[in-house]
Parts: structure tokens; C-alpha cells; sequence
């Protein structure tokens, strides 16, 4: 399934240039300065040092029209702070094979009157930087003539659904800029239901729902961090329905998607479809193990090229095979509808899985809705992976395996990446919410740098990266398929990763290793070339060796920068139904990262950075080295769970423990008298 979460996109959108508009003298509605003279009468006064444009009153109202489809009205406000003029440029959220608009109007205020400008935009496929799988939304552009200080712009639009599923939508009232005032309301017949990050959700049909005071989403973004979710991700939600919501239910919605996936099927069946014996035997009749057929059928549906399909039905409804095999690319949905079928000519049973990649709805405890997922996996119920450990542990699939279709270094029996702790929608009978849970602990991602030094400031490295690291997940998204080696893609996402945090590091010579589903053995990425050792002398025959650590951090996914404590987050400023929150999940997550130093002769290595060993609820952590001091080890393990408020600054205490010591210094002396 595809939900594409865009607070991080807005950030891109908002700096790209809109089209030329035409003005006219135009007296805007009378919304316009009703809201403006509400905000200012309700609103505190805006803070001196606030800069840009904020969103001085935000309307929704929600309706359903004769054809029972959803339609969302919008009315904005924009307020410009800056001391100089600027152009707004104003972002949508619209797919036009989903939905029908209808505007937007624009009113900009001059020194003494209105202007109203008819805007033509741009559309614009959005990449998503909240996961490595999740590629893209569909966003319309639009931007103002320049406005000058103080003044405002106010835009109204309607969005009306060209699509009967799904009946229930999710959005979070934070924005890109701060909002004074967010209100949404709904006609009778639609129901609304406000989900906070307490998880305490209230039916606010009745009146709607205001808030006061909003933060801006993306500096929480741009501090993306999977170990302390609040106040990161667990954003305050909106749901909005329509129907009977007695009589909804999480089994109803899991009906209601797998006969999408069967309808598929059908349709496919009608037109001849796909010769899955003949290509079942083609990829696997030479094995004899069951495991080995599995592994060979798994291995080439996870070889084909990854296709975002996020439009219209294709939003919710699978490709055909048929159509899969003809272009051999596919999304998560047809991927795993493809490995399903291929799986049944080998007599063994499976069902699709609805997850969520991100942890943006840990909080969620509203309505049956499938926007919370952006993701589908496959359930494996026999003939794979024996051991128990490997095995959900829970819910109507306990005792299968999960296998991921779309990841390319995903292995059989270990669960797919970011998905531990979560929760899953089970598209089969019995179907209905459950979190994924099994025995063993997440596969392990492991690092291993080793520097030579001829003297100092520059030194010949080796470095192994192995598991599910991200950087070797988006390395193995760009290897070329039929050749396998790297191309000039993937070369520059290595290059870039470690520019930005480890300056000196010149790899001549990488080798990307693919996971084996036959060997059970993890995708890896080994480069090897000269890194930069800046050494700052100390005092006498001491020197401290610094980037060492660096590139060990960005090989293990951890900050460098640390984690902010967000104080300028108070509860004036931010209230308190979205500052703090009740769930702050970390991902379930295996570190080791080793050092191997190799000095000049003459020279040895009197100390590493350390810190006190770590053990907490959410991680444990230690560093250590041999007396030798020629090697030095890092372990981390993040858990997942419910760790209240209160354990936020504790949590970010240990975490800047871990990041200080990665930027630690290696400190050596002279052996020679």
C-alpha cells in the first residue's frame, strides 16, 4: 500500500519557483477578514524574532457529496513577517487521477486593497526522505507575486474524491510553517475523530476541532532521528469517516483490501495470465529442497526493478503480474501479489501483510483506517526457516515468516527491515490488527574500519559494512542489474554520505556484495582508498587523531551532530496536546562497529573515547578495547516500546553519549625516548 507522508518533501517544494500570475482589484470574501479579526482577537501576540510566512488560520471542512465521495475545502491564511517582500509559494497535496479540484482562488493584500490572482502551478512528483522504500507523492505548486511585510495572502481551494476507497483519510494538523489556529469541521454524515499523541482519541464531529498555537513540522524533520520518536513523529492526527463507524472494524478493513489483491487476481485469470507453473519450474524445478525453491522464487521477485505506483486505484490496488513480468518492475503490492502466486505452484501457502515503513502513526488508536500503512510484505506459513525464533509470535499469522519482496538485501528468515514492534494488518482469514513480534533479536549491522598510518594526517583504510545499514540499502537500489557492479549512482551516494560528515575520506576501489537467500547471508559493501587523520599535538610526544570514528557512525546510521533537547518547544509555545507524547517507540536495532588502528612504528595508542556502559529500557551500549589498545569496539542495541513521557531526556542523554564518543579523538603517543 502506498501513504506517502510529505512533511519532509514540503521543505523542497517551498524553495522551487511558481509560474507568472495575473492580478486583479478584487475584494476578497467575507471569511477572509473574519478569520483575520478571530485570530487577532484569540491569537497571543506573534514573537519579535518570528521570520517568513506563518499560517495565521487554517479551515478544513469536510463534506460528502451526492455521489457519497469525500470533498475537503480549504481556507488559509498566510501572514509574512520578514522586513523585506517575498513571494508565497503554496504547496497542494493532489493527485488529479484521485481527485478533482476546484480552484484555487488567491486574494494578496496591498497597501490599500486586495488583489485576486488566478494561479497556475506546477506538478511536481515529490521524492519522500522518510524511507528507503517509499519514492514519491504527486504535489501541485503555486506561487504569488511578492508580498510586501505584514501583509497577508489568503487562498481557498476544494479537493473532491474521484475514488470510492478508501472510506477513511488521516492527515496532522502540523504543517511546514507555524500555524496560528487550525480548525477542521464536517457535515453530519461525516465523522471526525482527533487522535492526539496521548492516543486518547475523542469524536469531534460535533463542533469540529480547533487548536491554537501550532509548531512547525519540519525542524522535527530535518533532526530525523529513529531512536527518540517524540516529539519527532508522533504527531496529533485527524481521521475523517464516512459510514457507520460501528460498523467498521479492523477485520472488515483487511476483507475490504485483500479483495482488492483477489480482484487482481481474477481479472489477471480472465485474460489468460501469467504461465506461473512454467515459471515457477524455470526459476526453481533444478532444486530439491523446498527452503531452496522458496529462497530462488524470493530472490528473483526482489531482483525486479522497484516501481513507485501511487496514483489513483494503482494507490491501493496491485498490478497485474501479467504487466509486472512485461516491464519487470513493480511496486511492494504487485511484488508481493507475484511471489504469492509464484509460491502457490511450489505448495506453499502465504498472505499479504499491511505494515508502515515509518513510525509516523505509533500513537495512532483511531478508527479502522488503511492510510496508516505505506507498505506490504508477505507471510510465509510453512517450508521455510524452521526454527521458531524466526516466527511471529502473535496475532491470526503466528508461527510464519515474514519476507519483504521489494528490499533487495531483505533474507528469509529475518524480519524485514524497520518492522519489529510495529504493527500489521493480516490480509487473510482471521484478518485484523496485530504487532509483529517474534523471538529472535533484529539482524545485526556491523561495521569494520581498518586504518593503516604511515605518519600522520593521511592513511590507507578498509572499510566493511554489512546488514541492514542504509547506506547499503540505497547502494543495492543502484546496482545495475545485469551486471551487478556499481554504477555512477550508487558511487555518488557513497561519496556524498561521508562528505557531509567525514571530509577526508577518498575511496578508489568498492565492491557491493548482494544478500544470498541460499546462504542466508546479508548484503555487504567493502570500499577501501585513503582517509584524512587530522592530528592536533597535545603536549610534548602527544598527538589526537580525529575522522577515524566519523566514518564508522556514518556506516552504523548514527548522528554525529547528537540529538537536540527542542527547550524552544515549550508548552506556551507548542500546548500540550502535541509536545509531548505517551509513545516514543525506538527501532529494534543491532549495532556493532570495530576499529583496527595500525600506527606508525615509534608510535602507540594510549586511549580511546569511551563513555560508562549504558543499560536502559530503550538501549544498551558499550565501548571497549584490549589492552594492546591497536583495536576498539562499539555495541549498541535499540529496543522498542512504550517508554512514557518522562524518559525523553534521559533517552536523549544516552544517545548524545553514543554520538559525543563517535566524535571522539584517538589519542596517541611516541615510544621512542
Amino acid at each position: 500500500m502506498t501513504q506517502y507522508p510529505c512533511r519532509i518533501a514540503w521543505v523542497l517544494i517551498l524553495v522551487l519557483l511558481g509560474l507568472p500570475v495575473k492580478a486583479h482589484s478584487a475584494r476578497p470574501p467575507t471569511w477572509v477578514k473574519e478569520q483575520i479579526n478571530y485570530v487577532s482577537s484569540h491569537a497571543p501576540v506573534p514573537s519579535s524574532d518570528q521570520v517568513g510566512w506563518t499560517i495565521l488560520s487554517s479551515e478544513i471542512h469536510v463534506a460528502l457529496n451526492e455521489q457519497g465521495r469525500l470533498s475537503f475545502t480549504y481556507r488559509k491564511i498566510w501572514r509574512l513577517n520578514d522586513l523585506k517582500e517575498q513571494s508565497l509559494s503554496i504547496l497542494l497535496p493532489y493527485d488529479d487521477t484521485q481527485q478533482a479540484l476546484s480552484g484555487p482562488m488567491v486574494w494578496v493584500q496591498k497597501r490599500r486593497s486586495w488583489k485576486n490572482q488566478k494561479l497556475k502551478g506546477q506538478s511536481v512528483d515529490v521524492p519522500d526522505l522518510s524511507g528507503p522504500l517509499v519514492t514519491g507523492g504527486r504535489r501541485l505548486v503555486i506561487s504569488t507575486d511578492a508580498v510586501a511585510p505584514g501583509r497577508v495572502v489568503a487562498a481557498s481551494w476544494t479537493l473532491t474524491d474521484r475514488l470510492e476507497f478508501p472510506s477513511t483519510r488521516v492527515f496532522s494538523p502540523l504543517e511546514t510553517l507555524s500555524v496560528e489556529r487550525f480548525k477542521v469541521t464536517a457535515d453530519s454524515n461525516v465523522r471526525l475523530f482527533y487522535n492526539p499523541v496521548d492516543g486518547a482519541v475523542r469524536d469531534v464531529t460535533t463542533g469540529g476541532l480547533e487548536l491554537w498555537g501550532l509548531p512547525s513540522a519540519s525542524p522535527a524533520d530535518a533532526r530525523a532521528d529513529a531512536w527518540r520518536r517524540s516529539p519527532l513523529d508522533a504527531f496529533p492526527i485527524v481521521t475523517v469517516m464516512r459510514g457507520d463507524v460501528a460498523k467498521q472494524s479492523w477485520p472488515d478493513l483487511a476483507l475490504r483490501v485483500r479483495a482488492l489483491f483477489d480482484q487482481a487476481l481474477l481479472e489477471e485469470a480472465d485474460h489468460g495470465g501469467p504461465d506461473y507453473p512454467n515459471l515457477a519450474h524455470e526459476l526453481s524445478g533444478h532444486l530439491e529442497s523446498r527452503d531452496e525453491k522458496i529462497a530462488a522464487l524470493t530472490a528473483f521477485v526482489q531482483s525486479l526493478t522497484y516501481r513507485n505506483i501511487a496514483w489513483g486505484a494503482g494507490a491501493y490496488t496491485p498490478d497485474h503480474p501479467t504487466e509486472v513480468l512485461r516491464t519487470m518492475s513493480a511496486d511492494c503490492k504487485a511484488k508481493t501479489l507475484l511471489l504469492h502466486g509464484l509460491l502457490e505452484q511450489i505448495g506453499v501457502a502465504s498472505t499479504p501483510v499491511l505494515v508502515r515503513l515509518d513510525q509516523q502513526y505509533l500513537a495512532y488508536s483511531g478508527p479502522p483506517t488503511v492510510s496508516i500503512f505505506n507498505h506490504v510484505v508477505l507471510a510465509i506459513h510453512d517450508g521455510v526457516m524452521p526454527e521458531e525464533s524466526t516466527r511471529l509470535k502473535q496475532g491470526p499469522g503466528r508461527g510464519s515468516v515474514l519476507i519483504d519482496a521489494t528490499d533487495p538485501i531483505a533474507l528469509l528468515g529475518a524480519t524485514p527491515y524497520g518492522l519489529l514492534g510495529s504493527e500489521g494488518l493480516w490480509l487473510g482469514e482471521g484478518g485484523g490488527l496485530f504487532k509483529i513480534e517474534v523471538s529472535t533479536p533484529p539482524s545485526q549491522q556491523h561495521a569494520r574500519l581498518t586504518v593503516d598510518m604511515d605518519g600522520f594526517e593521511k592513511a590507507r583504510f578498509r572499510l566493511e559494512i554489512t546488514g541492514g545499514a542504509e547506506l547499503v540499502r540505497l547502494v543495492g537500489q543502484h546496482v545495475d542489474a545485469a551486471s551487478g557492479r556499481l554504477t555512477n549512482r550508487s558511487r555518488r551516494i557513497i561519496q556524498q554520505r561521508f562528505s557531509m560528515t567525514v571530509s577526508g575520506l577518498v575511496p578508489d576501489e568498492i565492491m557491493y556484495m548482494a544478500a544470498d537467500q541460499f546462504l542466508a547471508s546479508p548484503a555487504s559493501l567493502v570500499m577501501s582508498g585513503y582517509i584524512d587523520l587530522p592530528a592536533a599535538r597535545l603536549s610534548g610526544d602527544r598527538y589526537a587523531v580525529g575522522g577515524l570514528l566519523k566514518a564508522l557512525a556514518v556506516s552504523l546510521d548514527i548522528p554525529l551532530e547528537g540529538y537536540d533537547d527542542f527547550s524552544r518547544w515549550s508548552d506556551e509555545e507548542a500546548g500540550p496536546d502535541f509536545r509531548s507524547a505517551r509513545c516514543c517507540s525506538a527501532k529494534q536495532t543491532r549495532l556493532l562497529g570495530e576499529v583496527e588502528l595500525n600506527v606508525p612504528e615509534g608510535w602507540q595508542v594510549e586511549s580511546w573515547p569511551r563513555f560508562e556502559d549504558i543499560s536502559a529500557d530503550w538501549v544498551e551500549a558499550s565501548v571497549s578495547s584490549p589492552e594492546s589498545g591497536a583495536r576498539w569496539t562499539i555495541k549498541v542495541e535499540g529496543h522498542s516500546g512504550d517508554f512514557g513521557d518522562q524518559s525523553q531526556a534521559a533517552r536523549r542523554r544516552d544517545m548524545n553519549q553514543i554520538a559525543k564518543v563517535l566524535r571522539g579523538r584517538v589519542i596517541l603517543t611516541s615510544t621512542v625516548p
